[in-house]
């Protein structure tokens, strides 16, 4: 989502409660990662019927 300070905002693919993590908590996303989050997307649009 964004950062304020040294912390950053994070929220679920799916929507839900954002929280803060510190940058040292963080690791970078892998290719595996960016693929389940599209398929995510993917499945709730079908899910709505879009």
């Amino acid at each position: 989502m964004g950062h304020v300070g040294p912390c950053y905002q994070l929220r679920p693919l799916n929507g839900g409660k954002e929280w803060e993590a510190e940058p040292d908590d963080m690791l970078p996303a892998m290719q595996s990662d960016a693929l389940s989050g599209a398929v995510a997307e993917v499945n709730a649009r079908t899910r709505q019927g879009c």
